[in-house]
C-alpha cells in the first residue's frame, strides 16, 4: 500500500462531527487539517465516535466518544474520552488531560481508528461525571 493510500483510508466505523457539524470521510488526512483549524482558532472541537462502545481496559467501562480541543496553552490539545458503564449508559464519566502536542493526538487517533485502542485513562482528570 502507498504512503498516500494510507491518508486516504476511510474510516466507515467511525463519526467525525466539527464543531457540531457531521462531516463526510473520516481520513486521517481530514483530522490533521481539522486539528490544524483548531490550533489556528478556526474550529473549536472535533469528536469521534466509534460504532460501536470501545473497552476501557483499566475499568469496567467502555468509551462511546472521544473529543478534541485547544488547550490553554497556544500549539496544545485537551483530550477527553467519555466513558459509561459496561452494561447501561448511565454514570457517564468523561476523563480529560491537557497537553497532548499534534504528533501525540495523531498517534492516539491512529491506535484508535486502526486498533479501537484508548490511551491509558487512569490518571487522567474527572473532567465530567453525571
Amino acid at each position: 500500500m502507498a504512503l498516500f493510500d494510507f491518508f486516504e483510508k476511510k474510516y466507515t466505523d467511525w463519526t467525525l462531527v466539527v464543531d457540531g457539524k457531521e462531516q463526510e470521510n473520516v481520513t486521517i488526512e481530514a483530522i490533521k487539517n481539522h486539528l490544524t483549524a483548531i490550533c489556528n482558532g478556526d474550529k473549536d472541537f472535533l469528536i469521534l465516535t466509534p460504532s460501536h462502545p470501545l473497552p476501557v481496559p483499566q475499568m469496567q467501562r467502555v468509551s462511546n466518544f472521544v473529543q478534541l480541543c485547544q488547550d490553554k496553552e497556544a500549539g496544545f490539545f485537551h483530550f477527553e474520552v467519555s466513558t459509561i458503564k459496561t452494561d447501561r449508559e448511565e454514570n457517564i464519566i468523561i476523563y480529560g488531560k491537557d497537553g497532548f502536542d499534534s504528533e501525540s493526538v495523531l498517534e492516539i487517533i491512529n491506535k484508535l481508528l486502526e486498533e479501537d485502542l484508548l490511551p491509558d485513562i487512569k490518571d487522567w482528570e474527572v473532567a465530567v461525571e453525571l
